[in-house]
């Protein structure tokens, strides 16, 4: 079986739904910016930066492809704009691998 053929379309491996989640390991930027999303409700790249996290949308993509249901909020200031990014599932309802 080559690689192609055990990854589906959506990057999930066979097998594996979205309902599947990945807990980071602790220390890693990806676990940093988790622990503030569940603290905080979301956080920004300013948020990020007090952190010392400066490729935050790197790690979001991280917790995403790891199964974490992120939304992106857009926010206009100042004739600029900026990502919120939200958890969509309060932590307290989060999946298991067994459903």
């Amino acid at each position: 079986m080559t690689q192609i053929d055990e990854w589906t379309g959506n990057g999930w491996p066979q097998g594996f739904g979205p309902r599947m989640r990945y807990e980071p390991n602790y220390g890693t930027q990806a676990r940093r910016v988790l622990d503030y999303m569940r603290e905080h409700g979301s956080i920004t790249s300013r948020e990020a930066m007090d952190m010392d996290i400066y490729r935050l949308a790197a790690r979001v993509n991280d917790l995403r492809r790891d199964g974490w249901p992120i939304k992106t909020i857009a926010e206009r200031h100042n004739g600029g704009r900026h990502a919120r990014y939200e958890l969509e599932v309060p932590d307290q309802q989060h999946w298991s691998q067994n459903g």
